[in-house]
């Protein structure tokens, strides 16, 4: 993170990480982030990806968590169980963030083939002059708590 300092992040030892690039199409021109990729030592039941998006502290600080949730949400919902969002907001030290959870409704009665999920948990956190846009896509619950802890405890250290 050069000037920033350094983003920590702590995780089970179980799983593998990866960072890479993503480009994302901005309204003026392709940004690119760098990611961190999380996925199971063994398995593919998850993966749970964050990027990091330096914004500074005065855009990170007016950063309208819940309003980049809903339009996030919007198109996932097309797909899903569930008719509305919710959003559940949460802190850890140097974090405030917001995320929700949606089940495709293809694997409601039919466990999803290899390389699809029957769960996305999507969210935002602020962290300093970082925006953490994650997402997290698994076939069962019990790895959710471990990526919003993961989340929630972030921190830069300088």
């Amino acid at each position: 993170m050069g000037k920033l300092g350094t983003l920590v992040l702590t995780y089970p030892k179980i799983w593998k990480e990866e960072l890479t690039t993503v480009a994302e199409a901005g309204e003026k021109a392709v940004m690119t982030f760098d990611a961190i990729r999380f996925t199971p030592a063994a398995g593919s039941n998850f993966a749970f990806q964050i990027q990091i998006i330096p914004v500074g502290d005065q855009r990170a600080t007016a950063y309208d968590i819940k309003a980049q949730l809903v339009q996030n949400g919007r198109g996932e919902l097309t797909n899903s169980v569930e008719g509305a969002l919710n959003i559940r907001e949460f802190k850890g030290s140097n974090v405030v963030a917001g995320a929700f959870r949606v089940t495709d409704k293809r694997w409601i009665n039919t466990p999803p083939p290899a390389g699809e999920f029957k769960y996305l948990t999507q969210g935002v956190a602020k962290l300093g002059p970082l925006i953490l846009s994650f997402r997290l896509v698994a076939n069962d619950l019990d790895v959710e708590p471990l990526a919003l802890e993961l989340v929630k405890s972030a921190r830069i250290d300088k």
